[in-house]
């Protein structure tokens, strides 16, 4: 018989947790081995679901043999997204950036599509 393990969170290969509000976190695959990560990288205890700015990026790669199955190194999350100065992340949705996202590949490399504070399709390469 199988059975699902007790959930823990998404970590980096330190023990760190991948930390995130209540919102959209996509994950593809972008190799043979290769993933990519998508996470906001905070939240406010009082109110879980934000803040969603920046969105940051972190790559992976499969481990089948480790505690979860992509590794993602400590300290290489990038920040991919970030909301222009003077807009505050509040439950406006003109303030936030929540990634309902998809991604393609265009045959130079793989392109992120996701919205624009959800008002706009925009498309940026993931590398």
């Amino acid at each position: 018989m199988k059975t699902w393990s007790e959930p823990k969170p998404l970590c980096f290969d330190d023990g760190s947790p991948l930390v995130h509000p209540i919102a959209p976190c996509p994950i593809y695959r972008i190799g043979e081995n290769d993933y990519v990560q998508f996470f906001h990288g905070g939240f406010n205890a009082e109110d879980t679901y934000f803040p969603r700015n920046p969105l940051k990026r972190v790559f992976g790669t499969f481990d089948p043999d480790g505690e979860q199955p992509i590794r993602f190194k400590a300290g290489t999350d990038k920040v991919f997204i970030e909301l222009p100065d003077g807009l505050t992340d509040n439950f406006d949705t003109k303030d936030a950036l929540a990634t309902y996202s998809s991604c393609t590949y265009d045959g130079a490399g793989h392109i992120l599509w996701y919205t624009d504070r959800k008002f706009f399709l925009l498309g940026k390469y993931i590398k």
